[in-house]
């Protein structure tokens, strides 16, 4: 079983996948505030005794604030982190792109890609219900259009 698996054991594979819930079902705590809490779209917080949360830009776009869950979730079950010590991950939206140079930060936005559109739940919809189209593939899986065509490129469905 891979991290992205671990981490979606709490699923009920009911689409959209909630990233939210299943953090929340891992021990985080998922924290919205107002963006002059901070400059980036998320942080990653592990403590010294283990409290595990997320802030999130509250006024963010509602895709970016998923993604952003699911990319520090990645970054956790990927190991990127250590639980041993008090950490702190600022993630920006320049992170959030298969260019990255970063190859942790490659690694997470990877893991939120196949968290958020997992490929058995992607092949279903294609292969038994017929839906091929971009846009509605979308909305079901309540992600932006660029991340969706990014993840049918990656999984082989589109070329």
């Amino acid at each position: 079983m891979n991290s992205c698996e671990k981490a979606l054991i709490p699923w009920n594979l009911m689409l959209p996948v909630d990233p939210f819930g299943i953090a929340k079902a891992h021990g985080f705590e998922v924290i919205f505030v107002e963006s002059g809490f901070f400059i980036n779209d998320a942080i990653l917080q592990i403590s010294l005794y283990n409290a595990k949360r997320i802030f999130i830009l509250k006024n963010s776009h509602r895709n970016r604030q998923r993604f952003a869950v699911a990319h520090a979730l990645g970054h956790y079950f990927l190991g990127h982190i250590n639980n041993a010590s008090n950490l702190t991950v600022s993630e920006s939206v320049k992170n959030f792109s298969l260019d990255e140079k970063d190859k942790k930060e490659l690694d997470a936005n990877r893991f939120a890609l196949d968290f958020l559109m997992p490929k058995e739940a992607i092949s279903s919809l294609v292969e038994k219900a017929g839906v091929t189209d971009l846009v509605r593939l979308a909305n079901i899986f309540d992600i932006s259009e660029a991340a969706m065509e990014c993840q049918l490129r990656r999984i082989g469905w589109i070329y």
